[in-house]
């Protein structure tokens, strides 16, 4: 859904992002910033993540999180100057896409003890029973990730740790004292 039809709808956007991060791309990037100030949509996510965290929780697939981790790294410092310029939020950090489709409650509760002070989005990719190949990612344990969200323990670690959840939302209101 494009910008203007989300608002024509009545829909009030929280943020931008987009398939496949997409809207990471330079060029695209470039043309989204002015239409988030048009628009007055204050927040894009920035998937930017510590790849060697990444694989000190779990190496497996390291050329493809390192590959994917350099190149969004790359893309991020170049977009992350454009949003500050613009006064754009974004999050701090963010965890799922090098762990994408993998986004497990042992994942997790390695994770979330190591996040930094700031705001931080976790992405999960959902589903209440498996997806056939045709329409999910091929590997990807949707019910899994699912699973993680609702567990319990995880619900304790987040008490634990005094994490506050939030969404986009939500996010300019956080920052303010």
């Amino acid at each position: 859904m494009c910008i203007r039809d989300s608002l024509d709808t009545g829909l009030v956007p929280t943020h931008v992002d987009g398939h496949l991060n997409i809207h990471m791309h330079p060029t695209v990037i470039g043309i989204l910033v002015p239409l988030l100030k048009k628009y007055n949509i204050s927040a894009i996510r920035v998937p930017t993540e510590s790849i060697k965290l990444h694989l000190t929780l779990d190496s497996q697939n390291a050329i493809s999180k390192i590959t994917h981790g350099i190149i969004f790294a790359l893309l991020g410092k170049r977009a992350k100057k454009q949003l500050a310029r613009a006064n754009i939020r974004y999050p701090d950090w963010t965890f799922g896409l090098l762990q994408s489709g993998h986004m497990t409650e042992d994942f997790a509760m390695k994770i979330i003890p190591r996040l930094k002070r700031g705001v931080t989005e976790m992405g999960f990719h959902i589903a209440k029973k498996e997806l056939p190949a045709k329409i999910g990612a091929p590997n990807y344990h949707y019910t899994e990730e699912l699973n993680t969200l609702l567990d319990p323990e995880i619900k304790k670690l987040i008490q634990k740790e005094n994490i506050q959840l939030a969404n986009y939302g939500t996010l300019r209101k956080i920052e303010e004292p």
